[in-house]
């Protein structure tokens, strides 16, 4: 069959109307699971600091003769430790005429950076905390930077030949970044030294926080996680969410922020959320910035830093391919 002659069609037509949804699809990941499960704490000083203790070792002498005199036990000062505030910001903006051209999808276009905007600072949060990063004081021509988690995990870990702990450092007042190793293989073997080191150093970490590639291996570790299908409702089931194991039961959490190399995560944190927090200096807001020329602009911004209350509570297998 063939278009009757000098019919007008749509490929003809200059004024149709275009077909445009409205709705603008994201599948970019939002979860921040550290900031999230971490506390609220309050920060009042760019240095924020904390003390931690611990007790005497158990002894087994102790044993007073009867009528004796009391002597005294001098006991362990604590210790004072720090980190430093980092300021995160987002600035964006848009044209006047922007605003109040008709859109598909919403309607203000700076109110829909604006929320862009506080997803992308709460994971630019997220992935600071899980970096390998030092501490930073910070002067009129450097930033401030907080020491992420990995660097401040020293009491028990894991890591490969060549690495090292150095954490927080009572001589500088800073916390420094550990010393990478050789990568190796996550074992089941790994898992449970560093497990038992936390629990012997009296914590009690209850979650694994651990990126999508170690994960994989993790479910293949011997007795966790045999593939079964259920004829009932036609699922199988390869995956394993709680980790039961010789010192305790850790709840696996998925963190897409947790640093790689050559997209390999490198680290597998056992985390007790009782003792990490954000303090808060600065709380996320916007501020209207000065105009310049026919435009809108913004700033979002909030000033924190990551207190590791005590990092002999949490865990770290790290240098992993």
């Amino acid at each position: 069959m063939a278009q009757t002659t000098n019919l007008y069609d749509s490929y003809d037509s200059k004024g149709n109307r275009e077909d445009l949804s409205d709705i603008i699809y994201n599948i970019s990941p939002t979860e921040t699971p550290l900031f999230q499960m971490a506390g609220r704490t309050r920060a009042t000083n760019p240095m924020h600091e904390w003390q931690t203790d611990s007790l005497a070792s158990a002894s087994t002498s102790n044993a007073l003769i009867e009528g004796d005199e009391y002597a005294l036990s001098e006991p362990t000062a604590t210790t004072r430790v720090n980190n430093r505030t980092q300021i995160f910001t987002k600035v964006y903006g848009t044209s006047e005429s922007q605003r109040w051209i008709e859109k598909a999808g919403r309607a203000d276009e700076l109110a829909y950076i604006r929320a862009k905007a506080a997803k992308e600072l709460k994971r630019d949060v997220e992935a600071t905390m899980l970096n390998n990063q030092a501490s930073v004081a910070g002067n009129s021509t450097t930033a401030r930077k907080l020491g992420g988690f990995p660097a401040w995990l020293a009491a028990n870990t894991s890591f490969g030949s060549g690495g090292s702990d150095n954490g927080f450092s009572s001589g500088t007042g800073l916390v420094v970044a550990r010393t990478n190793g050789t990568e190796r293989s996550f074992t089941g073997t790994l898992l449970n030294a560093v497990f038992q080191d936390a629990w012997t150093n009296g914590g009690n970490p209850s979650v694994m926080l651990i990126g999508g590639k170690q994960k994989t291996v993790f479910v293949g570790f011997d007795g966790i996680a045999t593939p079964r299908h259920e004829v009932s409702d036609k699922t199988i089931y390869d995956t394993a969410e709680v980790y039961i194991g010789p010192f305790g039961s850790l709840k696996v959490m998925l963190d897409r922020h947790i640093r790689q190399t050559t997209s390999i995560d490198r680290d597998v944190f056992l985390v007790d959320p009782d003792y990490v927090k954000v303090a808060i200096g600065d709380d996320f807001h916007t501020e209207e910035l000065a105009k310049v020329g026919h435009s809108d602009r913004e700033a979002m911004v909030v000033e924190l830093t990551l207190e590791v209350c005590n990092e002999a509570a949490h865990g770290l297998v790290t240098d992993l391919n």
